[in-house]
């Protein structure tokens, strides 16, 4: 008789765009539901210990999270931009932090977003977003400067 025990995570809830040390780049964020169980013959067969984590899509490095916080992430991300307006959020948010001078206002660059992607009640995360890449282009010029010299 084969038994043993194993590992599998899920992806339950989508939570944006955000930069991972790890991977050295923005990826997506998920909130996981991770359990292990008792398999016979590789079939799952008992769930032993049930876990919650919010990581990265690529990598996987996260933080573990009790029931209740997975809970309260899982009913405030409900209504989440998806994937394919945070990736045109974030190039235009490059674009923007690229142009001479800067023009446009950091206000100005929310409401241009504002008008095709709507963060309800996450303005503090779009503006995080922003300051975020902001950096990492500003640190990238910067990289390749030195490089020139």
């Amino acid at each position: 008789m084969i038994y043993g025990f194993g590992t599998k995570s899920k992806k339950t809830t989508y939570l944006g765009r955000r930069y991972c040390h790890n991977c050295d780049g923005f990826t997506n964020y998920y909130l996981y539901r991770q359990y292990s169980y008792y398999s016979v013959f590789f079939i799952p067969i008992i769930k032993i210990t049930k876990a919650y984590f919010i990581g990265c899509d690529v990598c996987r490095l996260g933080t573990e999270i009790n029931k209740e916080d997975a809970q309260a992430l899982k009913e405030e991300y409900a209504n989440f931009p998806m994937e394919p307006l945070l990736v045109k959020v974030i190039n235009d948010i490059k674009s923007w932090a690229h142009e001479e001078g800067n023009k446009k206002t950091k206000e100005a660059l929310i409401k241009q977003i504002d008008a095709y992607c709507y963060f309800k009640d996450k303005s503090d995360y779009l503006e995080q977003l922003i300051d975020d890449v902001c950096k990492i282009e500003k640190g990238k010029e910067v990289n390749e400067l030195s490089k020139k010299t």
